[in-house]
């Protein structure tokens, strides 16, 4: 009975043996090998420092240098036009003029005063003398003497009224012809003999000698213009040759933000050119060196956050950027970049900032 027992303990000690071999075994902790770090590829520019300088063209339409819209300063009928469109006047020519037959009888009305105030002061004069004469010798009171001088000065200021009145009279009657300011051609008449025109309403156009283009630029521009620096024009839609210019006035006051300057260039007069024709004005900006990238390495460019990724010791780092103007397939712009920087222009997709990267060729 001993010997059975004996048996079947060599029997399972070598179990329990082996069980508690594995169980030692699995109660040990395994290390885990590290993941693989994931690279990224990407391709990268530089980041370069670019001039900004470009022309740019800007048009406008020549316009005579002294140019007018004529109109009466009187209400009433225009009795007469004497020009037409193309006709040439010369300064203080009568162009046309308006019914004058009341004005005439106001002058007549003024003149008659004026004669008649002239001879009862006349007299009045020679009264006034004559009392003062016979108030000195005791032949009148002194009293009559005064009364005589209260009189020719009430006729003197009547006078003074009546001729006053007699040069508003004039004055008018002048005002009824409208007369040339300077010499020039008529462009254009907006009112017909026979036809009642008020105050103030275009009766003919005028232009004179001279000719000038005003076109429109914007703030960043005034600083490549100033007055009396020369230009040269070009007219692309006529056969002519360029022609020279003087900037004559800059305007440094807009209506409102945003909008343009307005700038008057004077043509040579040499030049053979005339009112309408479409001109060409050249400008070349003039900035400082500024950095540029190429517009695909700009991340949300317009949005609040633009930014690029400058690759630095193999690792993506987002730079918030401020984007500028186009130049010539780039774009400037300022942040925390300088011209040694390079910056991912493709595999954007994913890439957050400390990313490790492998720089494509």
């Amino acid at each position: 009975m001993k010997s059975l027992r004996v048996s079947r303990l060599a029997l399972v000690l070598p179990l329990i043996l082996g069980v508690a071999i594995v169980l030692a075994a699995g109660g040990q902790t395994r290390s885990e090998p590290a993941p693989p770090t994931f690279v990224k590829k990407v391709r990268v520019a530089d980041v370069t420092r670019t001039d900004p300088s470009r022309a740019r063209q800007f048009s406008g339409v020549v316009r005579a240098e002294k140019r007018a819209q004529l109109s009466f300063t009187l209400p009433g009928r225009m009795n007469e036009r004497f020009v037409d469109v193309g006709d040439h006047v010369t300064k203080g020519q009568r162009l046309a003029r308006l019914d004058q037959a009341e004005l005439i009888n106001a002058v007549d009305m003024a003149n008659a005063r004026v004669d008649d105030l002239s001879t009862q002061l006349d007299q009045a004069r020679r009264d006034t003398q004559r009392a003062e004469t016979l108030a000195s010798q005791g032949g009148t009171s002194q009293q009559h003497f005064e009364q005589a001088q209260a009189g020719t000065r009430q006729l003197e200021a009547g006078l003074r009224a009546a001729q006053a009145q007699l040069r508003e009279a004039r004055r008018l009657l002048t005002e009824s012809n409208l007369r040339a300011p300077f010499d020039g051609e008529v462009t254009d008449v907006f009112a017909e003999a026979g036809e009642f025109v008020a105050p103030g309403r275009p009766v003919l156009s005028l232009n004179g000698a001279g000719a000038e283009v005003e076109i429109e630029v914007p703030e960043s521009m005034i600083g490549a213009l100033k007055i009396g620096a020369p230009v040269t024009l070009r007219f692309p839609l006529a056969r002519h040759d360029d022609v020279s210019g003087t900037v004559r006035s800059v305007g440094m006051k807009t209506a409102m933000r945003g909008r343009l300057f307005p700038v008057v260039v004077t043509i040579d007069p040499e030049a053979k050119v005339v009112p309408g024709m479409t001109v060409e004005l050249s400008l070349t900006t003039a900035s400082r060196d500024v950095l540029s990238v190429p517009v695909e390495a700009v991340i949300n460019p317009g949005g609040h956050t633009p930014a690029v990724f400058a690759v630095r010791d193999q690792q993506a780092h987002r730079v918030d950027v401020r984007v500028g103007e186009l130049i010539e397939g780039r774009v400037a712009v300022e942040g925390s970049l300088s011209d040694e920087d390079v910056v991912v222009v493709a595999g954007h997709s994913g890439l957050l900032d400390g990313d490790e990267v492998e720089v494509m060729p």
